[in-house]
């Protein structure tokens, strides 16, 4: 691959609250960050990219999720190099290993559930992400009107083909620190 620059996002952190509609009460809690330039022991440089989703209050008795997720890139083209996620949703405890191939278009899984290794070799369609690095990647996207756009990201479970189009060009979006500038996406 080809390096893209700079990554923009270092040190950036993101928090999010799902609230019910009505009485805005706070379901669940969702945060990532991205943290800054690292090497491996091997020489590697990348980006770790982590988050955190949890239920809170009254949503826990009916939906507790406590979710981690872990994605890391590589410094200079930003593909993924390696992800994991770690999954406690309504006691469905499982994590997935993923070690991304790109240049050989592939991806190698380590799926962990009820004390059960699993490991897969998948073939991935080229510029395959993991999903938390394909919103990084797209945040940066220079978007046309009638225009179809497709990607495929990869979590260690599903290959998902993510294709939209611009809706509008972009528009203020309030948000409770103020107004962004944001396109709108129609997913097909």
């Amino acid at each position: 691959s080809q390096s893209r620059g700079t990554f923009p996002f270092i040190g950036e952190k993101l928090q999010f609250a799902v609230r019910h509609v009505a009485t805005k009460t706070t379901l669940a809690e969702a945060e990532i960050e991205v943290g800054h330039p690292m090497v491996s022991e091997d020489g590697m440089r990348f980006i770790p990219i982590s988050g955190n989703a949890s239920s809170v209050a009254l949503a826990r008795l009916i939906m507790r999720v406590d979710d981690h997720i872990e994605a890391y890139i590589h410094t200079d083209t930003w593909d993924t190099i390696y992800s994991y996620k770690h999954m406690d949703e309504k006691d469905r405890d499982r994590s997935f290993y993923v070690w991304f191939w790109p240049d050989e278009m592939s991806a190698s899984v380590e799926r962990h559930y009820k004390g059960r290794v699993v490991k897969r070799d998948y073939v991935l369609p080229p510029g395959t992400m993991d999903s938390v690095a394909w919103i990084y990647f797209a945040r940066l996207h220079k978007f046309e009107k009638d225009k179809r756009y497709t990607w495929y990201t990869f979590d260690g479970w599903t290959l998902n083909r993510v294709t939209v189009t611009l809706e509008s060009e972009k528009e203020d979006v309030w948000t409770e620190l103020g107004f962004y500038k944001c396109y709108k996406l129609k997913l097909l």
